[in-house]
């Protein structure tokens, strides 16, 4: 595994019964990086992401984090690797009867031998760090779209992750609330330094915040190019690329 990158995937294979959802998938995730993942309603990329987690088993290829196969690893080493990440949900998947400190400290009662004073502590801190402080004992239905996407990032970041991923963190937001989100990310990035990889179909967001894009395409089953945005934007010479950039219909 080469230094730089903390995550590699080779030849990856998904498929669904007889149903193949993705092949041939191979990138890199370079450490520090903001890696975006984009494509089509159905091209894989959630899919992609819980494969890389290791909520699910591909078919063919490896995946490595960390440099640790978690393809080949056991439940043990599993459970070891995913330490080394946080994931926020698309939907956020805050426990509706808990607050949200309670929220964030679940990793760290669930995960760790630290007294309950020290989670809470970790808990409070890491809902400042999202701005979030003054909404310790809210539940999850008081909190704005916004808000709940920074306490759920707020969790994702409870055992400081190396590695953290974000499944559409702006999907449902409005455009102010949404580039506050992005504002976030950037910051916790130059702040913190951890590597983030984003499945986002929100293009602005994109230009914003990363440094590399990878774009799937479900009729091709795996990906279709990989660099900066604005060099897919302004030199890719694939049509499903330009389309995408554009906002074009295939029509």
């Amino acid at each position: 595994m080469t230094p730089s990158n903390v995550i590699e995937v080779r030849d990856l294979r998904v498929a669904f019964g007889a149903k193949v959802v993705l092949k041939d998938v191979s990138f890199d995730v370079v450490a520090g990086e903001v890696l975006t993942i984009l494509g089509g309603s159905g091209s894989g990329k959630s899919t992609l992401i819980r494969h890389v987690i290791g909520l699910r088993e591909p078919q063919g290829g490896t995946i490595r984090v960390l440099g640790r196969d978690i393809t080949s690893a056991d439940p043990r080493e599993l459970a070891a690797a995913r330490r080394a990440f946080g994931v926020m949900y698309q939907s956020g998947a805050l426990f509706g009867s808990l607050s949200v400190l309670e929220n964030v400290c679940l990793p760290l009662r669930e995960l760790t031998d630290l007294p309950e004073s020290a989670c809470e502590w970790i808990g409070r801190l890491k809902l400042q760090l999202v701005g979030l402080g003054e909404a310790l004992h809210k539940q999850p239905a008081e909190l704005s779209g916004g808000m709940k996407k920074r306490a759920a990032i707020a969790r994702a970041l409870a055992l400081d992750p190396q590695i953290v991923f974000l499944d559409e963190p702006s999907a449902g937001l409005d455009p102010i609330t949404a580039s506050d989100i992005d504002d976030l990310i950037l910051q916790l990035v130059a702040s913190i330094g951890m590597t983030v990889v984003v499945v986002t179909h929100e293009l602005a967001s994109v230009f914003k915040i990363a440094d590399r894009a990878v774009i799937l395409d479900g009729a091709r089953q795996g990906i279709v190019a990989t660099g900066s945005p604005a060099e897919l934007r302004d030199h890719s010479e694939d049509p499903y690329v330009r389309r995408f950039f554009r906002r074009e219909s295939s029509q």
